[in-house]
């Protein structure tokens, strides 16, 4: 069952009751209202109009709206809110005729609460040449929004006007892809390559999309029997957008035929009024500014187009550029031979038009060097469609399009060309908007015991750099640690930027050649693997030297670290082919003394995992737990100094979210997994490592979603198992059970002084005085709090 949430009219004074429509035969009321809804509900019978907010008594609802007033201020009504079931096959149909209806202002299908995507973009081989996703200046940053709710795109409709696309590419057969209006297919090159720039598949092939989690809807120029009329595409595409959609144009209007120049379409005065129309209902409208290496400030025919022109569309117009310099990271304005990118006041912004990595349709698995204004403007409409999603996820509404276009146009909040004159304004940066805007970054932490009564976390702050920090029973948490320099100034280590994933990190004791205690962390980022060691001694190691290559592990994924060996560490990650992998090393020498990747899984694909999670239950012991990409927990087992693991041996029955990290302990000779099934319930998964059995998965709480992104975590007391996970509303909860098995307790939800964050799901670590939980609150800071038991919580609270 779907819900249709449908506003009405103000005046029309329906009671707040189920059947509300019953009122519309008042004779103060015009009849066309009623005779309307009698059409309605033939086509439809059974509809029948329910409270949106009636959870509430009426008088509740009254009093709130009161008190509003009183403070001088005029709220929203609530009373012209109502709702309408609709069975998932006549959704589009219904929504249609409510939306036709004459007293109804807006009608939209429910959507659920949008969680973050989960985007693997490190499994996709032509990421390496993906540079348009990629931090600034290379790219818009679409990799750290992805780490923002919404910021893939979810929720948002992107029309996509061309001529032609072959959507049986394997970039864009599984993306979300609508043929809206379509009629014949020509060019269809360049609408593929375009179409793959904006939503191409997180898929494990080729390249990877701005916003894959979008809709794109297409609309051909061709509006039939082969008129080609833009204008009325522009109306046709637009007419099933709402506030907040992005309709991109990534096509030129001719301006000198004997050179073949163009600029941007809105140079046509009627597709320059449907523009216009586009916006002022909330659309943002992105469009090329043309080839034709046309300056627009001087051309007399295109005043009508400027800014302060009184026909001004509001669109926002994209220029192309491209590198320049020995280390290719400066941007100018883009030539294509004897022509080059548009440019002048009226162009907004740019993006690459010379090596944006795109689908070619020349085979189902081809691709290109996409260049042009078209490429430029097919970037910026997914930057476009991540900011709106962002936003509106974070607020409930989305920005006005010329709030976008002030964004985009900003020098501070993007890369600039090295000469500003050149006049195709910034390279947005998604990282800097998203941060201007108020919206934040969530990663997940590590964190791991030191001794019996501390710990250590280690996470990323906004910008990817290292954070540690310590914790102990008699002191709290301590303040981040700097890494240690001889002279005193500030370490390298601390500014070194890594990649936008959850670390992992481990302690241990040596004694040979030196007694210490030391700390491990490894890190996804720009040369591979990363480490960084510091010990009791105020030695530490430099962050920026890789001990295993960009080949070794895909980018975005979480590692897995354990030491079962004093002399031997051994890392559990995701390959960029999508296998799990494994890579030893001497802790001691780690960049000089790691062995290439052992694929542990020749079969199995885990392209959508967020990353392996792996315990040691004893010396030279290994074991991992991994989510297969169709769903199946798969676990590994056995002596990291023999042949190989046993494995994979798979929990039947369930299928597990592969976005939602496991998590693994060792409980009274035996393991425990948990992980999230798809229906978005936590379970618990008995692994027996002697027989080498997997029991059926056990529903710790059927009452409770659990979100779908973010780890879950295991813990150990005195007496109990401790279960913890994050809701889909965004509270952290926790479940017991005793040691040696029986039922779990209530997934009962903690106390918290803060709003927690899905994305950051929950780490934690089991100490002597029991297990510390430490989540993300959706401002990025880290919360904890701890328990005895695992039954009673002190509240979370953040960090100091």
């Amino acid at each position: 069952m779907t819900i249709v949430e449908v506003q009405l009219i103000e005046g029309l004074g329906l009671p707040y009751t189920s059947g509300a429509e019953g009122a519309l035969l008042d004779s103060g009321l015009d009849p066309v209202f009623n005779d309307a809804w009698q059409a309605f509900v033939i086509a439809f019978p059974g509809k029948t109009l329910m409270p949106l907010f009636g959870e509430l008594p009426v008088e509740r609802l009254a009093d709130m709206v009161d008190a509003i007033r009183l403070n001088g201020d005029e709220p929203p009504d609530p009373f012209v809110w109502f709702t309408l079931s609709s069975e998932e096959f006549e959704i589009d149909a219904v929504l249609a005729a409510v939306r036709a209806l004459p007293m109804v202002v807006f009608a939209e299908e429910r959507i659920a609460p949008v969680v973050a995507g989960n985007i693997s973009y490190g499994t996709n081989p032509e990421t390496p040449q993906t540079l348009q996703i990629k931090p600034a200046p290379n790219g818009i940053d679409a990799i750290y929004a992805w780490d923002v709710v919404a910021g893939a795109g979810d929720g948002i409709h992107v029309v996509d006007i061309e001529n032609g696309w072959r959507l049986d590419h394997d970039e864009l057969k599984t993306a979300r892809v609508n043929s809206i209006s379509v009629f014949g297919a020509r060019d269809v090159d360049h609408g593929t390559a375009v179409a793959g720039i904006v939503v191409g598949a997180d898929n494990g092939v080729g390249t990877i999309g701005i916003v894959p989690n979008a809709d794109l809807d297409l609309v051909t120029v061709d509006r039939g029997f082969g008129v080609f009329d833009l204008a009325a595409a522009i109306d046709a595409a637009a007419a099933d957008l709402v506030r907040g959609d992005v309709l991109l144009i990534p096509l030129g209007q001719p301006f000198a035929l004997e050179n073949n120049a163009d600029v941007l379409v809105e140079f046509n005065r009627p597709v320059q009024n449907a523009i216009a129309r586009a916006t002022l209902r909330g659309i943002t409208v992105i469009e090329a500014a043309g080839n034709g290496d046309i300056d627009l400030d001087t051309t007399p025919a295109a005043a009508h187009t400027r800014p302060e022109s009184p026909t001004f569309s509001g669109a926002i117009v994209v220029g192309a550029g491209q590198f320049t310099g020995p280390a290719l990271d400066k941007w100018k304005r883009a030539k294509f031979g004897t022509l080059g990118t548009t440019f002048g006041s009226r162009v907004d912004c740019f993006a690459d038009g010379q090596t944006v990595r795109a689908p070619s349709s020349a085979a189902t698995d081809a691709y290109q060097f996409f260049s042009g204004t078209s490429s430029a403007s097919a970037v910026i409409a997914g930057a476009a469609a991540s900011l709106q999603a962002m936003i509106r996820a974070a607020t409930g509404g989305v920005l006005a399009p010329a709030d976008v276009r002030r964004l985009f146009r900003s020098a501070l909040l993007g890369t600039l060309t090295d000469n500003p004159l050149e006049r195709i304004g910034p390279l947005p940066d998604l990282r800097e908007i998203t941060r201007a805007q108020g919206l934040v970054r969530v990663l997940p932490v590590a964190a791991a015991a030191i001794g019996g009564d501390a710990l250590l976390l280690v996470h990323l702050d906004a910008d990817n750099r290292v954070v540690r920090r310590h914790f102990t029973l008699l002191t709290g948490w301590g303040q981040p640690l700097s890494s240690p320099t001889i002279d005193g100034s500030p370490s390298p280590s601390d500014q070194f930027e890594v990649g936008a994933a959850q670390p992992v990190v481990t302690s241990s004791d040596e004694t040979d050649p030196i007694d210490r205690l030391i700390f491990d962390a490894f890190f996804s980022g720009p040369g591979g693997i990363h480490h960084m060691f510091w010990d009791s001694l105020d030695q530490s190691g430099d962050v920026s030297v890789p001990i295993a290559p960009l080949t070794a592990a895909a980018q975005g994924r979480a590692l897995a670290a354990v030491r079962p060996l004093i002399n031997l560490v051994v890392l559990a990650g995701i390959s960029p082919e999508g296998r799990l992998i494994t890579i030893v090393g001497d802790p001691q020498i780690l960049s000089s003394s790691t062995l290439p990747p052992v694929t542990v899984d020749v079969v199995g694909m885990y392209r959508r995992l967020s990353g392996p999670t792996m315990i040691s239950r004893g010396t030279g012991l290994v074991d991992i737990v991994a989510i297969e990409d169709r769903g199946t927990l798969n676990w590994f087992t056995g002596a990291v100094a023999a042949a190989g693991l046993t494995g994979p041996l798979s929990a039947a029955s369930v299928v597990f979210a592969p976005g939602a990290r496991p998590a693994l302990l060792a409980s009274g000779g035996g393991l425990l997994a948990a992980a999230v099934s798809t229906d978005g319930l936590l379970q618990a998964i008995t692994l027996d490592p002697v027989k080498q059995t997997i029991e059926p998965p056990v529903i710790v709480d059927v009452g409770v979603p659990v979100a779908t992104f973010g780890p879950v975590a295991l813990g150990l007391t005195a007496l109990n198992v401790v279960a913890l996970a994050v809701d889909t509303q965004g509270t952290l909860r926790a479940a017991t059970r005793l040691i040696g098995g029986g039922t779990w307790t209530p997934l009962a939800p903690l106390l918290s002084l803060a709003s927690i964050s899905p994305l950051g799901g929950v780490t934690a670590v089991t100490t002597d005085i029991g297990v510390m939980a430490i989540v993300v609150g959706v401002d990025g800071v880290v919360c904890s709090a701890i328990s005895v038991d695992g039954v009673i919580w002190s509240p979370l609270v953040p960090l100091p």
